[in-house]
C-alpha cells in the first residue's frame, strides 16, 4: 500500500457586500439678513464767531437855553365916560 496525500477540498464562506443607498436627512441652513443702517459721520467745519466791542465816538450835543420875556398883551376893558 502507499500513502498518496488527497487534497482536501474545503468549503469557505464569503460573506457577500452589498452597498445599500441610505437616505440622510440633511438640515436646511437658512439665512435671515437684517438690514441695519449705520449712520455716516461726517465731519462738518463751523466758522468761530468771535464778538469784539468796538468803541465808536459819539458827538456830543451840548443844548443851550435862553430865556426870553415874551410880552402878553392883556385886554382890559375900560369904562366909557360921557361928558355931558
Amino acid at each position: 500500500d502507499e500513502v498518496v496525500d488527497v487534497p482536501i477540498t474545503k468549503h469557505r464562506h464569503v460573506p457577500m457586500v452589498q452597498t445599500v443607498q441610505k437616505f440622510v436627512d440633511v438640515p436646511q441652513v437658512q439665512y435671515i439678513d437684517t438690514v441695519v443702517d449705520i449712520p455716516v459721520t461726517k465731519h462738518l467745519h463751523v466758522p468761530m464767531v468771535q464778538t469784539v466791542q468796538k468803541f465808536v465816538n459819539v458827538p456830543q450835543v451840548q443844548v443851550i437855553d435862553r430865556v426870553v420875556d415874551v410880552p402878553i398883551t392883556k385886554h382890559r376893558h375900560v369904562p366909557m365916560v360921557q361928558t355931558v
